[in-house]
């Protein structure tokens, strides 16, 4: 099982990443971080009946957890530091918050000296390989986060392994 922490589990996207890694078997939800909603149930929250999880406040629920991944949809400021902390405790991150410009992320990336690894999603069409641009038709599957995060999560494990 991956364990699996959300930044930003209160928003829209949040929310949704929180339910698809949720029903995902071979993932386990393991902290949810919303500094704006701390001390409410996820079951509430994100409409999770029998989580009981309960939002926190910062990063710190993640170490708990004991997280290996976490997935940011904050703001760009929040990401850039959710990132730092996720590199600095050996955690892989996978943002898809927006907003987010290549210097800021360069000074993020290269002070690090951490153990994680960092996937920004706003820049796939750009970035990754043409096997993981976005393609047309992720409109018509049933649940594109999902699936866009279970390849990520995949790839991450398989660059684990090389």
């Amino acid at each position: 099982m991956i364990r699996v922490g959300v930044f930003g589990a209160g928003g829209r996207m949040g929310a949704e990443v929180c339910r698809a890694v949720a029903a995902a078997p071979d993932m386990d939800l393991v902290a949810a971080v919303d500094p704006a909603l701390a001390g409410r149930p996820l079951a509430e929250v994100a409409g999770l009946p029998g989580s009981d999880l309960v939002i926190a406040g910062d990063g710190e629920a993640l170490a708990g957890g004991k997280a290996e991944v976490a997935v940011d949809f904050t703001v760009a400021a929040s990401a850039l530091e959710n990132v730092r902390w996720c590199l600095g405790h050996g955690v892989h991150a996978v943002v898809g918050t927006t907003g987010i410009s290549p210097d800021d992320l360069e000074s993020v990336l290269e002070p690090s000296g951490g153990e994680g690894h960092v996937f920004f999603a706003p820049w796939l069409a750009k970035t990754c390989p043409r096997s993981l641009q976005p393609r047309p038709e992720i409109k018509y599957r049933p649940d594109p986060v999902r699936t866009v995060i279970l390849r990520t999560i995949e790839r991450l494990r398989r660059s684990r392994k090389e």
